[in-house]
């Protein structure tokens, strides 16, 4: 997700929603982070048939320039972990 330009001021958050498109039950078991410098609100759990979750990721601004942090999110899927990424320029 291209969170575009963020000035030292401004929060830099994205929100991902993961939808179960499926027929059983999808459960979000954990979610990790390329840096420490990246949090998640994120509690695992199950989401049901047709339904689905948000994960907000929050990046801390340190350092101006352009910025790249990769969330993975794992659970009882194939494709487990899904790869998420947020980008932009923190701009003083």
């Amino acid at each position: 997700m291209d969170l575009k330009t963020v000035f030292e001021s401004e929060k830099a958050i994205a929100s991902f929603t993961i939808y179960n498109k499926g027929d059983n039950p999808l459960q979000l078991s954990r979610v990790t982070t390329s840096c420490h410098c990246t949090t998640v609100d994120f509690v695992p759990k199950f989401v049901a048939p047709l339904d689905s979750a948000v994960i907000v990721v929050e990046y801390d601004k340190q350092n101006p320039g352009f910025f790249y942090q990769n969330i993975q999110v794992y659970g009882n899927f194939f494709e487990s972990p899904i790869d998420l990424g947020i980008r932009g320029f923190v701009n003083r």
